[in-house]
């Protein structure tokens, strides 16, 4: 069962491990997440997250289908704030979406990438 730290990538182009390796987040990740302040839900704050704070681990099910395992390299992530210019630390499980899109080589040996486009991922 997938959750806020596995991806599920389906694209025909992934026939192997090999294939899968090429598989890279976006190179910046929109997320979300809520505040609870004396009980009540603030709003959801929008921030941006360099891809670079998560470990990847890439795995190829079967043609079509590969996994990305993602795991924090520590335990506070940096969000910078999409309207001020102003950054917060938040824990990876704080989250509540995340919007990324993938890319992976046009083909083995390629120098070019495919994208897809922006998915959202909400949790609860």
């Amino acid at each position: 069962m997938p959750d806020k730290y596995t991806i599920i990538v389906k694209y025909p182009g992934i026939y192997t491990q090999e294939d899968a390796d090429t598989l890279k987040l976006s190179s910046i990740i929109e997320v979300t997440y809520s505040d609870k302040i004396n009980s009540y839900v603030q709003s959801n704050k929008e921030f941006y997250l360099n891809p670079e704070q998560l470990d990847t681990d890439i795995e190829f099910k079967k043609t079509g289908e590969a996994v990305i395992k993602l795991t924090p390299k520590q335990s506070s992530l940096t969000l910078a704030s999409k309207q001020w210019n102003i950054a917060e630390q938040r824990n990876y499980d704080d989250l509540r979406s995340l919007k990324l899109a993938v890319s992976m080589k046009d083909f083995r040996g390629s120098q070019t990438q495919k994208t897809s486009k922006k998915e959202i991922f909400t949790f609860n």
